[in-house]
């Protein structure tokens, strides 16, 4: 009777187990929609996704872990995707940028590339360019010491775009010392 007992218990645990999903769920509500329907997409990778007469969206799509450009008809954002999250985006067109966020599983990496989006409007001076090569360094190491402590402020993102973006990060004065000619 014991061993039933201890066999039923294992049996009911391994059927409770909730396995992975192979798949995203993405949903949503726009506010004043540009259009009626919105595009992710890579360099690789193309869905349209009909938007209703309300704002309103949801989809479920198979992905590869990663960054997907999110494009409304009129403005477009960055976001990661990967199988397994479940995703719920708001957004008001007319404050595009300082209105996109995300709820649900997933979201504290998409609310940080939303505020990275954001804060970066405001780092990079139209006249960078125009500096000389003092004050062009000056001012790229300035930026970027705000890109780290922005990034380490958001060390619970998801590790691999962590990753990537710490790299962005370590090798950005270097790069745009490059551009500077």
């Amino acid at each position: 009777m014991r061993k039933l007992w201890i066999a039923i218990c294992a049996l009911s645990m391994i059927a409770c187990k909730e396995e992975a999903k192979n798949y995203v769920t993405f949903s949503g509500k726009i506010i004043d929609k540009n259009s009626d329907s919105i595009v992710l997409r890579t360099q690789t990778y193309s869905k349209t996704i009909k938007v209703n007469q309300d704002g309103t969206f949801s989809d479920t799509l198979k992905v590869d872990a990663g960054i997907y450009n999110f494009y409304d008809g009129g403005e477009s954002s960055n976001l990661y995707l990967q199988n397994g999250y479940d995703l719920n985006m708001t957004l008001d067109t007319k404050m595009f940028d300082e209105t996109i966020a995300y709820s649900g599983i997933g979201d504290k990496t998409n609310n940080y590339l939303a505020k990275k989006a954001l804060m970066e409007e405001t780092l990079f001076p139209p006249s960078l360019f125009d500096f000389e090569e003092a004050d062009f360094k000056k001012n790229i190491t300035e930026i970027n010491k705000k890109r780290a402590e922005f990034l380490e402020q958001n060390k619970d993102i998801e590790p691999s775009l962590y990753t990537t973006e710490k790299e962005d990060v370590d090798g950005f004065e270097e790069k745009m010392l490059g551009y500077f000619v």
